[in-house]
């Protein structure tokens, strides 16, 4: 069972969401952000544009029917909650990983890969995620046991401390619901 919750519980654990923003605008292009502005030494209050987005990403993953075949419900949070975040290499990262023809055992590895090069320049601040201290040579599948780690600090940079709370809140729940489902 612990398998099978596996990509689940990454996608869970990790995505960040790709529908709409709940005022209608667009995601902003990561190519006029500020990407190699590391972020200030603690967050800001999270803005109500942040906190939409979070609210988006959370009501995926509440959203996630745990009858549904593992890809649909892992496709569910990532489509869901794709505009939490603003680089394009992560977000393509995650769409790469929801495509059918990724096999199961590589979907946190497309993942991690994607939005550890996105967002590693980024999170300079120590302590940094470990996943970004890794040396090149680290394969990829033990460079995504640490992707946990990387996925909070995100989540933090992008949504705020209140917004990274409300999606956290909601994956646990989630994950919660599943494992009462038997799923």
């Amino acid at each position: 069972m612990v398998r099978r919750l596996a990509p689940i519980a990454a996608a869970l654990s990790l995505v960040a969401c790709s529908a709409p923003r709940a005022d209608g605008s667009a995601t902003p292009n990561p190519d006029a952000s500020a990407s190699s502005a590391p972020p200030a030494a603690t967050s800001p209050p999270s803005t109500a544009d942040q906190l939409a987005r979070a609210d988006a990403c959370a009501a995926a993953a509440l959203a996630v029917n745990p009858n549904d075949p593992r890809l649909k419900q892992m496709s569910t949070v990532v489509t869901g909650c794709m505009s939490v975040y603003t680089e394009q290499s992560c977000k393509d990262g995650l769409a790469a990983a929801i495509a059918e023809k990724t096999p199961d055992d590589q979907r946190i590895v497309v993942m991690s890969k994607g939005c550890g090069d996105a967002y590693c320049p980024r999170l300079m601040d120590e302590p940094r995620p470990k996943y970004c201290t890794l040396p090149d040579s680290t394969e990829p599948t033990e460079r995504a046991k640490f992707f946990t780690e990387l996925r909070n600090r995100i989540l933090e940079l992008e949504l705020g401390e209140e917004g990274r709370a409300r999606v956290d809140a909601a994956f646990k729940k989630a994950k919660e619901d599943q494992a009462r489902a038997g799923q």
